[in-house]
């Protein structure tokens, strides 16, 4: 199982071979690591995940939300409800980030009519509500034709009865930030294939050898280089590296 903190150690003892150990940050090498991670997670969901719950269904989290009443205003012109997202999303085409909501059964009303329960949530953008919210109301949600609209961390629900306190969400997550990181979450398995560690340890270090030639190259002090000073400069890299093919 790799984690965070163990692609961390791996690529500073790889560091340390060449570079001064008092020179490695332990943080930075793990925000590092989360970036590298964040990256090949989000382009392996991007070309497996296509609206079917079974694609990419390793990255995929599920999350009971609770949802409340919405007031119109400037931004939203219609009275809906709401849920915060619990985490931070993929910038995935389409919200692909949000990948489904579904009413979550132990929340609904008693005797709440099977079809209800099954109805499937239409996505929208913000852009989009005003066209279905026409006014012969053909398109406009119900609560068997539920509707939902991301801004940023906030989802609107629209369609469903004030009734319904909770609803079921399937996310695909990114990684905490350094700031959420705990002793117990730095240490989850990271959900990528052990094929995939390769090139993850690749973009960690070639992100910290370049940091780490900075200060030999850069004195911040107006001068420039030395005479005969050799210039460090990065690795040319193929366009046709894996790591450079987007999905």
């Amino acid at each position: 199982m790799a984690t965070i903190l163990s692609i961390a150690d791996d690529v500073m003892n790889a560091l340390s071979m060449s570079h001064d150990d008092r020179l490695l940050n332990r943080v930075a090498i793990a925000y590092n690591v989360k970036i590298a991670v964040d990256r090949l997670r989000a382009q392996a969901i991007s070309k497996d995940y296509h609206g079917d719950i079974r694609e990419a269904s390793d990255m995929l989290e599920q999350f009971v939300v609770d949802v409340t009443n919405h007031a119109a205003d400037a931004t939203i012109e219609w009275d809906c409800m709401y849920f915060d997202l619990p985490r931070e999303l993929y910038d995935l085409p389409f919200d692909g980030g949000l990948a489904w909501v579904r009413y979550h059964r132990t929340g609904l009303p008693a005797n709440c009519p099977p079809q209800v329960a099954r109805a499937q949530f239409n996505h929208y953008s913000i852009g989009e509500l005003s066209s279905i919210y026409d006014p012969d109301g053909y398109e406009r949600p119900c609560p068997t034709r539920p509707g939902v609209a991301r801004d940023k961390d906030r989802v609107y629900v629209f369609g469903v009865e004030p009734q319904v306190t909770k609803l079921h969400v399937g996310l695909f997550c990114a990684l905490p930030n350094l700031d959420q990181l705990t002793d117990e979450n730095i240490n989850d398995d990271i959900g990528l294939p052990p094929e995939k560690l390769m090139a993850v340890r690749k973009l960690v270090i070639d992100s910290a050898r370049f940091s780490l030639q900075l200060p030999e190259r850069l004195k911040n002090d107006g001068r420039d280089l030395e005479p005969n000073q050799p210039i460090r400069t990065e690795r040319q890299v193929s366009l046709n590296d894996p790591l450079n093919i987007e999905p």
